[in-house]
């Protein structure tokens, strides 16, 4: 399972504060997967992630249209550690998902994007209301509240062990990337979770699930 899981990631993909690409640790003998297999498992029976790993790099990027944005680059052993987990929350974004929720994995978003348009249509020419919640507004992960987010998350039975190891690594310290240049750690948190990270949409769904529900 750890071995597939490592063969997922792309080949391409960033290498985080570990600084051990995927690729060569999918290349390691069995007796290292082992290795790998047992430590992984020690993190999620005690739902810890090594505190040499509590860090994340924030990598500024610019946008088409202007301004940046930052997509987030934790150390190869966490990412591993969400991708073993990952199924649990997949099947969770499947049985509490809204139909036109375009942002589960494995629906196509052109698809979603032009159903739901057709719906708003219909529904105007009907002469109904429309309302859609858009989750690409500016700073919504910025802007969540993580008290909040652990009370939804418990009332719509999120994974909690997903839910813990995901809040661990998106409280923990962090650092701006800017070309070759790094920010001042940010050690202090305030609300929010890391935009541009995968495991944020799962959470984001469970906090807004109570709007979503009431707009179907």
């Amino acid at each position: 399972r750890v071995r597939t899981a490592l063969k997922a990631f792309k080949k391409n993909t960033a290498i985080g504060s570990g600084a051990i690409s995927f690729a060569y640790m999918s290349s390691l003998e069995d007796p290292a997967i082992t290795a790998l297999a047992q430590l992984i498992e020690e993190i999620i029976n005690t739902a810890t992630i090594p505190t040499c790993d509590l860090i994340t790099y924030l990598n500024e990027l610019l946008k088409k249209l202007g301004g940046t944005r930052t997509v987030s680059t934790g150390p190869s052993l966490n990412r591993l550690v969400m991708r073993v987990i990952a199924p649990e929350m997949r099947q969770w974004d499947g049985e509490i998902a809204d139909e036109f929720d375009s942002a589960v994995a494995g629906r196509n978003s052109k698809i979603a994007t032009a159903r739901r348009m057709l719906e708003c249509e219909v529904a105007h020419r009907l002469g109904k209301s429309v309302i859609q919640m858009l989750w690409d507004i500016s700073a919504f992960f910025d802007s969540i509240d993580i008290e909040h987010l652990i009370k939804k998350a418990k009332e719509w039975d999120f994974p909690m062990l997903s839910l813990v190891l995901c809040l661990q690594w998106h409280r923990c310290p962090r650092t701006i990337k800017s070309g070759e240049t790094y920010s001042k750690l940010i050690a202090e948190i305030g609300r929010g979770v890391i935009a541009g990270c995968t495991s944020s949409t799962s959470p984001a769904r469970a906090y807004c699930r109570d709007i979503s529900a009431s707009c179907n």
